[in-house]
């Protein structure tokens, strides 16, 4: 059936390429117009997903919100709370943060990862970079409260001797 003419929410998936479909086979045209069609209706499918998640106030796994980054410090060392998504938008604001620490550096900067929910490539070059530039200047950069998500992807990475986690 086809996905433009069936029922609603409904998508039928074609015959393989070069498959008898009927009475003709179908064609490298006919398979891409499908596909196409297969694409679209999946966008669709999650466009209305992420509407229907943003008005009943959830945020999806597609759907990130932002970080909110607070600092305390102490002589001895400086607490940076993170709360929300650690990615490409987010990176140079917890950077400019943790350097501005730096300047005038604590003997620990403590990173508080309890509030983090998302953290891409992005975020994991910004963390040991940043553990670089807490070494230079004789501090140490701590993780703590890391979540089970970001410890399993340190560990496929293999950052996790990278980074001074407690």
């Amino acid at each position: 059936m086809c996905p433009s003419r069936g029922r609603p929410g409904t998508y039928d998936p074609p015959k393989a390429y070069g498959q008898r479909s009927g009475f003709r086979t179908l064609t490298l045209g006919t398979w891409l117009r499908w596909v196409i069609a297969a694409i679209r209706f999946i966008d669709r499918r999650a466009a209305a997903k992420r509407c229907a998640c943003r008005l009943s106030g959830r945020v999806t796994a597609m759907e990130h919100e932002g970080l909110a980054v607070s600092v305390s410090r102490a002589p001895t060392e400086a607490v940076v709370s993170l709360h929300g998504a650690i990615d490409m938008s987010s990176v140079a604001q917890m950077s400019s943060a943790v350097e501005h620490l730096l300047v005038d550096a604590p003997p620990r900067v403590v990173l508080d990862l309890a509030g983090v929910t998302f953290c891409d490539s992005q975020g994991l070059g910004t963390l040991v970079s940043l553990s670089q530039k807490a070494r230079m200047v004789q501090s140490v950069l701590v993780l703590t409260n890391v979540g089970d998500f970001l410890q399993r992807v340190l560990d496929v990475t293999g950052l996790r001797p990278a980074l001074h986690i407690v």
